[in-house]
């Protein structure tokens, strides 16, 4: 999957670690988040940036934590790198064009007003 499919889409491009604490604990706030707003024209492209672990290993993992949404991993391209996504849990808004619009670096309530109101005024540009 590339952004350029997603093209059209708000994308919160999410990248994660399964040691992270607080990257599980925001898991379920992640659901409310996808499952608010993913027939209304949002991508969640959580990537986990564990090293050489499998595909089917990490969606069993985070639908251990709550998120039903489909996760991948980092292994497989060197996308962390080239958002200098070095930390974890950071989060990147991209709007409809595919340009990068906001950041986010550490933990945060996904399931805020704040959150929300930046995700409508993304899907009504």
């Amino acid at each position: 999957m590339t952004l350029r499919e997603l093209r059209g889409k708000v994308v919160l491009l999410h990248f994660w670690a399964t040691w992270c604490k607080p990257c599980k604990d925001e898991f379920p706030l992640l659901e409310k988040v996808y499952e608010g707003f993913k027939g209304r024209g949002l991508a969640l492209l959580p990537i986990a940036i564990d090293p050489d672990i499998a595909s089917d290993k990490i969606s069993s993992f985070a639908k251990g934590l709550g998120g039903n949404f489909p996760v991948y991993p980092a292994s497989e391209g060197d996308v962390p790198e080239k958002y200098r996504a070095w930390g974890v849990p950071s989060t990147y808004f991209i709007d409809k064009e595919g340009n990068i619009v906001g950041k986010a670096i550490g933990p945060r309530d996904w399931s805020s007003a704040e959150v929300k109101s930046l995700v409508e005024a993304l899907l009504l540009e």
